[in-house]
C-alpha cells in the first residue's frame, strides 16, 4: 500500500493487518522427537567462541532437521513452521527499529512538574516474546492468530519489527508497548510515529499453541540423567526448560533455546557463568510478575576465563538473545519524606504511601547534610503503619534528616519559613519552595542476581556482572536486585550492562529500542552501576543505585544516543578501590575536577530526566562532551562531533550533598594518555554539529527546574548558549553558579545561601578537620557563599529570587583581598576596564542579601575591572559606577560609600573610560600586553600634581601561559580628567617585552565606553620618538599597519565616514587643554605624547548590532600614537 509523505510532522499510517501478515513462528519449542535435547557435561567448559568484539551476529540458520542429542554443545533447532499456503520465509535480520531523533536545535517539550520521588508506574508491559506460562489445565480454543508472530517491512524507512497476538486475537505487544486488545499499536520508526490498526487475522490456518516447556527436574529432559554439581549445562536451540527445582551449582550455564523459571517455590539456580546465546532467559512475564523469590548466584572464581572472547567470567552474557525478567518489587521504588527524622529515629514518615513496602525490605536513606558530615544509611524495614505513610526502622538514621519544604518569606530574619508566606516570584513559571527532603528508596525485589561472597569479591572486588551484545538482543528486566556485582579495575566488568549494540566499525546500525531496566536496583557494586556503551535507544528508569565505585550511571564512549535515564535515585558513589582505577577522571580530586560521578553523561543527545543523586564524591552530574568518541574502535570511527552536536533534554534532576558540584558541565575525556585525561572544553552546540562561528550559529538550550544543595558548587559550567530555568540552589560552599560561559541565561529561579536546613553551614566546614570540602587538592575550596559568578558578563540573570547571601568579610587564601560575597560575586570581572553587563541583568530581587563585594586582586600583576556599571541601583544610586574607594576613581566627588561603609568601594556618578590592549612597537599581540603599567591621575588644576595612582606589575614572557590571564591588565579613567600613562621597564635589560629595541616608536590601545563627541579624557602616553602623529580608528587596519607620519585624507575617505579621525597638534600643554578633543601636545623633553580624546566615532564594522553586545555597549575604537 501506497501513501502519500508528510514531512511536515510525524507520521500516521493505517493499514489493514492481515495485508502485512508475511510470515508466523511459534513463540517456543517444546518437548518431543523433533528437538534436540539439552545436553549435559561433567566439566564446565565455556560454550563455543563468539566474535568478538561485539556487536555480535545472530546464529546461523539452522539445518531444516535436527541432529539427535549430543553429549555437550548446541544441538540444531527445527525449521521455522510456515503457515500453510505460506511460502517459508526468515524471521527478520536482528536489527532495532531505529528510534525518531529530534530534530537539531529544537526545545525540549516542556516536563510536569516534579512530584516527591518517581510515581507508580503501571503494570509492566510484556517482554517481546513471552514464553507461554506452565498451565496444567487444558486452555480455551485461542482466537486465531493467537501465539504467532506478526513480521512486517514499512515504506521506504525500511524499518522492521514483530509483534506476538495475545489470546484475544488483539496485538498484545510491540517491542515492549503495549496496545489495546481492539489490535491497535504504535511503534518508532524513520523519523516519525507510525501506527498499526485493523483487525488481526492470519495468512492461512493458525498454528497450534506452543506445547509446554520440559521440566528441569525430569530426567527425560535431560536424556535420563539430571545435571550434577559442576555440571556444563546447555539448552539447545528449540528446546524449552522449565526450571521447577533448585539444582546443584552448575559450572556453567549456556542457553540457546529458552529457559524460564516455574513460579511454583521460591527458586535458586548457582553457576558459574551464564550465557544467553541467542536464547532467551524468562523469569516471570509482564502480565504476571514473578510472586516467589529467584536468586541466581555466579561463582567462577577463576579470574582470567573468558565464557566468549574478551567479555570474562562470573558473568551473565546475553549475545543475540531475549532476557525477560519481571520479579516482584514495589509500585514506587523511592519517594521522600514528608517531616523531618531526627538523629537515631527508627519512624519516618513518607511524602505518599508505600502500601507494598512490608516487613524484611531493605530500605536506604540519603542524607541530607554535606558530603562527609552524613551518610546514606541502609535499614531494615520492620514494620509499616499509616497504610505504609510510615516506616519502622529496625535500626536508627544515623544523621538528622531534614523533611520539610521551605518557603520565601521577605521580612522575616530567617527568609524563609515551613509554610507559605504568600511570596509571589518576579515572573513565572518559578519554583514556589526549596525541597531538600530525604530520598528514601526500598531495595528489595523478588529477583537477585548477585555474585559469590567468597574471597575474590571481599579481597579482590570481584563481583558478577551482566553484559548485553549483540544488536539483535532484547533485555526487559524489571523488579531485579543486581548485588555484590562489578569486577573492580576491568574495563567492561559493570554491574549491568549495554554492549555495543548500536555501531559497527563506527557505522550505527539502529537503535536498540526496546531494551529496558526499570523498578531495579544495583548495590554494592565494585564497578559502576549501569554503563551505556556504544549503545542507542535503551531505557533505564526507575532504578537505584547504591554503594557505588567509580561513576554510577555510565555513557562510555561518547557515541550513546537517544537513550531515556528517568526518575532514578543514585547513592553512596565512592572511588574505585585503592589501585583497581582504569580511567583517571574516576579517582577524587587525581586530574581537574574529577572524582566519580552520580551519572557520567558523554553525548548530549540524551534524556536526562526527574533523577536524584547524593553522597557522591566527586560531581553529582557530570556533563562531558568531548570532541569525538572515544574507547573501543568501532566508537573512534563513528562520524560525529558531542561538542557541537544539538542538547537534548536535562529536567528536574536532583544533586545534593556531593563532594564537589551538583552539575558538572566541563572537562570531557580525551583520547590522549594518561587513561581517562580530560581537558576543559567548551560545550557550543550547532544545527549541523560543526564547529560554531559567525555563519554558523551557537543553538540555544535549556536546562529546567535543577535542584542543588549541600554541595561545593551548585554548578560549573564551561558552555555557549545555555539557560537555566527555574532552577532551585541552596547551601553551597562556594559560588553556586560559576563557570566560563557566554549567551547564556539564569532565569526565574530560586537561589538561597544559608536555608533552615542549617546544622551545617559552610562556617562548620570551613573549621570541620572531618570535612572533605575543607581544601581540594591542597587549596581551601570552603568560603562564604556568593550566588552568581559574574561570568564575565557572557550571562544575563533576570528574574531570580535571592535569599540571604549577606555580606561576609573573609579573607582570600593570598594575602591580600578577600573572598567576593553576597548575590554577584565580582572577581571574574577582568575582562574590561570598565564592566556594563550588568545591562543585561534584570528584576532580581534580593531578600536578605548583599549585592556583592568589590574584590581586590590576589596578585599585582592583573586587575578587575576599575568601574561596574549599576544599571539598577543595586550598590547605590541607579546609572551610578561601583568603583574601588581609591582617589585615583573617585577625585572629582559625587560619590557615595556603598555599605558596609569603608570596605566595599564607592558608587560614583558620570562616566568613565577604559584603556586596554596596549601594544607596543608593534612586538606583542594585544592579547598578550605583558609590560608594566603606571598610571596616575593628575589635578585638573596643576596637571604636574598626581591625585592617585593604578599599577600593573609586568610579566615575563615565559609566564604567559601560566595561570595568568594576560588581558587582565587595564585601567579605567573617569570623563573630564587627565592621566599618565607609562611602561616602566619597557627598555631595561629585564623588559617584559619579547625583541623590544630601540626607542618607544608606536604605541596603540584600545578605548572603550566613549559613545558620543561630548565625552572627553587627556592621556599622556609614553612614547620615544623624534615627532608624534596620533589617530583614532574603528578600522582595524588602521590600527595594526605599519604607519609613519599622518593618515592622508586619501586613506580617510576609503573608510564609513566618521570611524577615524587625525588628531592636531598643539605647541602647548595649557593650549591643548584649553582647547577642544582631537587635539595632542608632544613633550619630548618629557617623552609624553599628551592626547585629548573624545568618543563618537562611527563603527567601521558591526558584527552584532544587539542591545547587548559588546559593539552596543562599549563603542570601542583603536588609539595610535606613531613616529
Amino acid at each position: 500500500m501506497k501513501t502519500r509523505p508528510d514531512l511536515s510532522g510525524p507520521r500516521l499510517f493505517a493499514w489493514p493487518i492481515q495485508l502485512l501478515a508475511l510470515a508466523v513462528l511459534t513463540a517456543c519449542g517444546g518437548g518431543g522427537g523433533d528437538t534436540a535435547t539439552p545436553s549435559v557435561s561433567a566439566v564446565a567448559p565455556p560454550p563455543a567462541p563468539l566474535p568478538a568484539p561485539a556487536p555480535i551476529s545472530a546464529p546461523a540458520a539452522p539445518p531444516p532437521a535436527p541432529a539427535p542429542p549430543a553429549v555437550a554443545g548446541p544441538a540444531p533447532a527445527p525449521a521455522p513452521v510456515s503457515a500453510p499456503g505460506a511460502a517459508p520465509m526468515p524471521a527478520p535480520a536482528p536489527s532495532p527499529v531505529p528510534a525518531p531523533a529530534p530534530a537539531p536545535g529544537s526545545a525540549p517539550p516542556p516536563a510536569p512538574a516534579p512530584a516527591p520521588g518517581p510515581a507508580p508506574a503501571p503494570a509492566p508491559a510484556p517482554a517481546p516474546a513471552p514464553a507461554p506460562a506452565p498451565a496444567p489445565a487444558p486452555a480455551p480454543a485461542p482466537a486465531p492468530c493467537a501465539g504467532q508472530t506478526l513480521h512486517w517491512t514499512v515504506g521506504a524507512n525500511a524499518c522492521s519489527g514483530s509483534a506476538t497476538f495475545a489470546a484475544s486475537g488483539g496485538l498484545a505487544q510491540l517491542f515492549d508497548n503495549v496496545g489495546p486488545a481492539t489490535g491497535a499499536a504504535q511503534f518508532s520508526c524513520g523519523n516519525g510515529m507510525w501506527t498499526v490498526t485493523g483487525t488481526p487475522s492470519c495468512v492461512g490456518a493458525a498454528a497450534p499453541p506452543a506445547p509446554a516447556c520440559d521440566d528441569w527436574s525430569n530426567p527425560a529432559t535431560w536424556g535420563g540423567a539430571l545435571p550434577g554439581a559442576g555440571a556444563a549445562v546447555d539448552i539447545p536451540v528449540g528446546r524449552c526448560v522449565r526450571l521447577d527445582t533448585n539444582p546443584p551449582a552448575l559450572g556453567g550455564l549456556t542457553i540457546r533455546g529458552t529457559l524460564t523459571f516455574a513460579d511454583t517455590a521460591p527458586r535458586a539456580l548457582t553457576s558459574a557463568w551464564i550465557h544467553v546465546s541467542g536464547g532467551a532467559l524468562e523469569i516471570g512475564s509482564a502480565a504476571q510478575p514473578f510472586q516467589n523469590n529467584a536468586v541466581i548466584t555466579l561463582t567462577d572464581t577463576n579470574t582470567a576465563t573468558n565464557v566468549i572472547p574478551g567479555m570474562g567470567t562470573r558473568a551473565l552474557l546475553v549475545s543475540n538473545g531475549r532476557l525477560a525478567l519481571y520479579g516482584r518489587r514495589p509500585a514506587a521504588p523511592w519517594t521522600k519524606l514528608a517531616d523531618h527524622a531526627a538523629g537515631g529515629a527508627t519512624a519516618l514518615q513518607l511524602a505518599q504511601p508505600m502500601a507494598d513496602w512490608a516487613s524484611g525490605d531493605m530500605v536506604v536513606v540519603a542524607p541530607t547534610d554535606f558530603y562527609g558530615i552524613a551518610q546514606t544509611d541502609r535499614r531494615l524495614l520492620g514494620s509499616t503503619s499509616a497504610g505504609g505513610s510510615t516506616l519502622h526502622l529496625t535500626g536508627g538514621t544515623s544523621a538528622p534528616r531534614w523533611g520539610r519544604l521551605q518557603y520565601p518569606a521577605p521580612g522575616t530574619p530567617a527568609g524563609l519559613s515551613l509554610a507559605p508566606a504568600g511570596y509571589v516570584p518576579p515572573a513565572s513559571p518559578a519554583p514556589a519552595a526549596i525541597d531538600q527532603r530525604a530520598e528514601v528508596g526500598n531495595l528489595t525485589r523478588g529477583i537477585v542476581i548477585q555474585g559469590a561472597d567468597d574471597l575474590p569479591w571481599q579481597q579482590q572486588g570481584f563481583g558478577a556482572h551482566t553484559m548485553v551484545m549483540g544488536s539483535a538482543s532484547r533485555v526487559v528486566v524489571d523488579g531485579v536486585h543486581f548485588r555484590r556485582v562489578g569486577q573492580a579495575g576491568l574495563s567492561g566488568r559493570y554491574g549491568f550492562h549495554w554492549h555495543m549494540l548500536s555501531y559497527a566499525s563506527g557505522i550505527a546500525t539502529g537503535d536498540a529500542t526496546g531494551n529496558v531496566l526499570r523498578h531495579s536496583v544495583i548495590s554494592e557494586s565494585r564497578n559502576r552501576c549501569i554503563t551505556i556503551h556504544g549503545t542507542n535507544g535503551v531505557e533505564v528508569r526507575n532504578n537505584i543505585c547504591h554503594d557505588i565505585r567509580g561513576h554510577a550511571i555510565f555513557l562510555e564512549d561518547a557515541n550513546e544516543r537517544r537513550n531515556v535515564i528517568e526518575d532514578n535515585l543514585v547513592l553512596q558513589v565512592r572511588g574505585p578501590l585503592p589501585g583497581r582505577a582504569f580511567l583517571n577522571h574516576d579517582i577524587p580530586n587525581a586530574t581537574g575536577r574529577g572524582g566519580p560521578s552520580g551519572m557520567w553523561l558523554t553525548h548530549p543527545d540524551n534524556t536526562v530526566r526527574r533523577n536524584a543523586v547524593a553522597d557522591i564524591d566527586g560531581n553529582g552530574y557530570w556533563l562531558a562532551f568531548p570532541r569525538n568518541p572515544i574507547g573501543h574502535p568501532d566508537s573512534l570511527n563513528a562520524q560525529m562531533r558531542p561538542r557541537h552536536t544539538p542538547f537534548g533534554v536535562f529536567d528536574d534532576n536532583v544533586a545534593h550533598s556531593v563532594n564537589l558540584a551538583g552539575v558538572h558541565f566541563d572537562e570531557p575525556p580525551v583520547t590522549t594518555p594518561p587513561h581517562g585525561a580530560i581537558e576543559g572544553l567548551l560545550y557550543q552546540p550547532t544545527a549541523n554539529t560543526l564547529p560554531a562561528s559567525d555563519t554558523n550559529p551557537v543553538v540555544p538550550f535549556a536546562l529546567r527546574r535543577i535542584t542543588t544543595y549541600k554541595n561545593r558548587e551548585g554548578i560549573w559550567n564551561r558552555v555557549n548558549g545555555a539557560s537555566y530555568e527555574e532552577w532551585v540552589s541552596a547551601d553551597n560552599t562556594s559560588k553556586f553558579f560559576i563557570g566560563s560561559t557566554a549567551l547564556s541565561h539564569i532565569r526565574r529561579s530560586l537561589v538561597v545561601g544559608t536555608s533552615l536546613n542549617n546544622a551545617n553551614t559552610w562556617q562548620t566546614l570551613a573549621t570541620s578537620a572531618n570535612a572533605p570540602h575543607a581544601a581540594f587538592r591542597g587549596v581551601r575550596t570552603v568560603e562564604p557563599p556568593a550566588a552568581f559568578a559574574s561570568y564575565h558578563g557572557g550571562v544575563a540573570m533576570r528574574q531570580n529570587t535571592i535569599i540571604n547571601f549577606p555580606f561576609v568579610d573573609y579573607p582570600l587564601n593570598t594575602a591580600s583581598g578577600s573572598v567576593p560575597t553576597g548575590a554577584f560575586a565580582n572577581d571574574d570581572y577582568y575582562l574590561r576596564p570598565v564592566e556594563r553587563s550588568l545591562a543585561q541583568n534584570q528584576a532580581n530581587v534580593l531578600i536578605n542579601a548583599a549585592p556583592g563585594r568589590r574584590s581586590v586582586p590576589a596578585f599585582n600583576n592583573f586587575v578587575f575591572a576599575g568601574a561596574v556599571v549599576d544599571y539598577e541601583g543595586l550598590f547605590g544610586p541607579a546609572g551610578n559606577n561601583w568603583v574601588y574607594d581609591l582617589p585615583f576613581f573617585t577625585a572629582g566627588g559625587g560619590c557615595v560609600a556603598v555599605p558596609p561603609a569603608g570596605q566595599n568601594g564607592q558608587s560614583c556618578s558620570g562616566q568613565y573610560f577604559g584603556a586596554e590592549f596596549f601594544v607596543l612597537d608593534r612586538n606583542n599581540d594585544d592579547a598578550y600586553p605583558l609590560m608594566a603599567l603606571a598610571v596616575s591621575r593628575r589635578d585638573p588644576a596643576n596637571p604636574d600634581a598626581v591625585l592617585g595612582t593604578w599599577s600593573v606589575a609586568g610579566v615575563a614572557p615565559a609566564a604567559a601561559a601560566g595561570t595568568l590571564l594576560p588581558n587582565m591588565r587595564h585601567f579605567a579613567m573617569r570623563e573630564n580628567g587627565i592621566f599618565v600613562l607609562t611602561f616602566p621597564g619597557y627598555r631595561n635589560a629585564v623588559s617584559t617585552i619579547a625583541n623590544a629595541q630601540g626607542p618607544l616608536t608606536d604605541v596603540r590601545m584600545t578605548i572603550g565606553n566613549m559613545h558620543t563627541a561630548a565625552q572627553e579624557v587627556v592621556l599622556a602616553v609614553e612614547f620615544h620618538g623624534a615627532a608624534a602623529n596620533v589617530f583614532a580608528t574603528t578600522f582595524p587596519g588602521y590600527a595594526s599597519a605599519p604607519i609613519t607620519g599622518p593618515i592622508s585624507n586619501g586613506q580617510i575617505a576609503a573608510v564609513p565616514a566618521g570611524s577615524t579621525r587625525r588628531f592636531t597638534a598643539r605647541n602647548t600643554r595649557a593650549d591643548l587643554l584649553a582647547q577642544p578633543g582631537d587635539a595632542y601636545f608632544y613633550d619630548a623633553a618629557a617623552r609624553l605624547v599628551w592626547i585629548k580624546l573624545r568618543g563618537g566615532l562611527v563603527d567601521a564594522f558591526v558584527a552584532d548590532p544587539s542591545a547587548f553586545s559588546d559593539e552596543t555597549l562599549y563603542r570601542p575604537f583603536y588609539l595610535r600614537v606613531t613616529q
